[in-house]
């Protein structure tokens, strides 16, 4: 199915690079002031979580916190190192941002070590989270492609897109999320507004579904905080 998308011409709603996994750790000095940074990173991640529990989908989809980590300058944060404090690397962005999803609401393990790290609690030190600048959500412009930002969808307009997911490495997962906003395009569609997905490619990596909709639900789809 894949070379039925090679000369789809159609603005993504997401574009954004795969994960490139770099196989270093940490690097970089470590921070004077320990405690308070670390409270700061506590106090981001409570202001994350909160609109993620007050947030309803029509899409239904199981949620999963999708954020940036903004590494310093003159730092470096593996991979590795990100998927030990319980996170999901999805992207590296050229401004060292990186974007990452957790299945786990209440990000229990990043906070367990944000807390030994700012000595909160006692603890390991865990030193390389002194590589992390700020954790900051996902905006409705870092879900679109260049096209889309160049042109888009005005209210009252049906668009064909080309939807891009991130993908979480289960594929059964994925085909279920697709099989949702299937389901949900269709209920929402109307005689003068059929919404719809006409085709799907899941491959390792990557995810593509061709899909008819309106600005307003465009516009639903790029606030919701969920990999979608």
């Amino acid at each position: 199915m894949g070379s039925q998308f090679e000369h789809l011409k159609l603005p993504r709603i997401i574009n954004i690079e795969l994960p490139r996994r770099s196989t270093g750790g940490f690097s970089g000095t470590k921070r004077t002031n320990v405690s308070e940074h670390g409270k700061e990173l506590l106090g981001q991640i409570s202001t994350l979580i909160e609109p993620v529990k007050q947030k309803t989908s029509p899409f239904r989809l199981d949620p999963k916190l999708i954020f940036k980590i903004k590494v310093a300058e003159n730092y470096s944060f593996s991979d590795n190192l990100v998927t030990q404090t319980g996170l999901n690397v999805l992207a590296r962005e050229p401004n060292k941002a990186i974007v990452v999803f957790s299945s786990d609401n209440e990000l229990t393990e990043f906070k367990k070590r944000l807390e030994s790290y700012s000595q909160i609690k006692d603890g390991p030190k865990y030193e390389y989270l002194g590589a992390i600048d700020e954790l900051v959500p996902l905006e409705p412009q870092d879900r679109i492609g260049r096209l889309l930002e160049l042109k888009p969808v005005e209210p009252g307009e049906l668009a064909a897109l080309d939807l891009e997911l991130w993908h979480t490495g289960d594929r059964k997962e994925i085909q279920n999320y697709l099989d949702k906003i299937a389901q949900v395009l269709e209920e929402l569609s109307s005689g003068t507004a059929p919404m719809r997905m006409s085709d799907r490619y899941i491959g390792e990596y990557l995810c593509l579904a061709r899909i008819k909709v309106t600005h307003e639900v465009l516009e639903l789809g790029l606030t919701q905080n969920y990999t979608r």
